[in-house]
């Protein structure tokens, strides 16, 4: 039997101690979002970095960045390391995980609260598969923004109404959505929507109900919309594999849980944020305009729908999803 040396028995000691130091050091997760001023999921995010440290005891300090890593890039600073956790925006990926937009499937889902019912139903774990598969990323919570409105001039009361319109949407499905109804999607830069408005450069700006009041844009449209198109906007918040395996189990276990517990706080608070947004926009001299039933029906009219659902489960299967089988999924679960 060989008897340990006094340089092994430190040696030994010297790691041991290397791994506490390590284990109780402070962390540091850049996280990266973006700026959506007035939006529920700046209004989510801002509370992360407090509520972390908290529940951590200090262990996870997070650093909130939106311009260190821009936009659509994040996912992939998420993957790369550059970014230790995201507040990913899914319409960033509507190309490489179509499933991750399922929410803008036009009269699939009901609204923002049937959103989160169907993903904690299941397809959460779906969404989480994509996050560590593609993107090196664990999933912790998700988030929805506020309400989906549509911002004009001149009000669309009917479904024949968007016949022409040119209409700045953001995402795929609405796009082709605008399509089959007439109307014609305009690609416009976030910062550009406002003169674009008053320009008629486009007729009509499809965004958040926060985002539009964030940014102003009662200053240069007359009316808000609610249609229910694109109801399901979703974000997640996906930390960096390698960062999470740093963590112990029990540290692990207190992060999860504070970020459902966020995720919770979210939705909980999500229908009244909306409802403010909106009438803060109508004190500032908005019309709100409220589409019938009927009408919302002849926009989700099946010879309107289908060229959104054929294009969406061609590229599902085209990532390797049965698109198909995740739309019929979800049908069941809202029943």
């Amino acid at each position: 039997m060989r008897v340990p040396t006094k340089s092994m028995v430190a040696a030994v000691l010297g790691a041991g101690l290397a791994a506490s130091a390590t284990a109780g050091a402070e962390q540091v997760w850049k996280l990266g979002h973006i700026n959506a001023t007035d939006s529920s999921y700046l209004q989510t995010v801002k509370t992360m970095p407090e509520r972390i440290a908290k529940a951590t005891g200090g262990e996870i300090r997070i650093e909130l960045h939106h311009s260190l890593v821009k936009g659509s890039a994040q996912p992939a600073g998420l993957r790369d390391g550059r970014l230790e956790i995201i507040a990913g925006v899914n319409p960033w990926l509507s190309g490489e995980a179509p499933i991750l937009n399922i929410g803008h499937l036009p009269g699939l889902i009901a609204d923002e609260q049937e959103y989160k019912r169907v993903l904690a139903a299941g397809l959460q774990d779906e969404f989480a598969k994509v996050w560590l598969e593609k993107y090196n990323g664990v999933m912790l919570s998700h988030g929805v923004f506020e309400r989906q409105v549509i911002l004009s001039n001149k009000a669309i009361r009917t479904a024949a109404d968007f016949k022409g319109l040119k209409v700045r949407v953001h995402n795929t499905e609405a796009a082709q959505l605008m399509n089959a109804l007439g109307a014609k999607p305009t690609p416009v830069a976030f910062p550009e929507i406002a003169p674009a408005l008053q320009r008629g450069v486009v007729d009509a700006v499809m965004t958040s109900t926060g985002t539009s009041h964030g940014f102003g844009f009662y200053t240069v449209a007359k009316y808000i919309h609610y249609w229910g198109i694109g109801t399901g906007v979703g974000w997640s918040v996906v930390v960096n594999k390698d960062a999470w395996a740093k963590l112990s189990p029990d540290m692990q276990e207190k992060v999860r849980a504070e970020f459902q517990a966020i995720q919770d706080d979210h939705y909980a608070n999500h229908k009244a944020y909306s409802d403010l947004m909106t009438q803060q926009q109508v004190e500032k001299g908005m019309e709100l305009v409220v589409a019938s039933d009927a009408e919302k029906a002849k926009v989700f009219a099946p010879e309107n729908v289908k060229a959104v659902y054929d294009a969406w489960y061609e590229l599902a299967e085209d990532r390797g999803y049965d698109g198909r089988a995740v739309v019929e999924k979800t049908r069941a679960l809202i029943k």
